[in-house]
């Protein structure tokens, strides 16, 4: 499925892409600002390719998934409004620049 669709998909809160193969991803930028209803569990995506998550769920004020387990070794320090006025606590967070294992 294109990537960009499966984005779209999730901001809208259609269908279940939680195992959706995000690997050759390398800008999440933006994908997920301004979601209403996301909140899926997207925390076994495959990130590892990623460069890019500036305000990605930025003001997206459902999402409190947990993605603390995101390999996000290329983004070594918290975007920039990577979740501002999103429910995302600390300890759901990617810990950037690191590949949990």
């Amino acid at each position: 499925m294109c990537k960009e669709l499966v984005f779209m998909m999730l901001k809208l809160g259609i269908g279940d892409l939680t195992l959706e193969d995000i690997s050759s991803v390398i800008d999440m930028s933006r994908k997920f600002s301004d979601a209403q209803v996301l909140n899926q569990a997207i925390g076994e995506w495959k990130t590892y390719n990623v460069i890019g998550m500036a305000n990605m769920f930025n003001n997206a004020i459902a999402f409190s998934q947990n993605i603390s387990r995101w390999c996000v070794t290329k983004i070594t320090s918290l975007p920039t409004d990577f979740d501002t006025g999103a429910k995302l606590g600390s300890p759901f967070k990617p810990i950037w620049g690191t590949c949990p294992q």
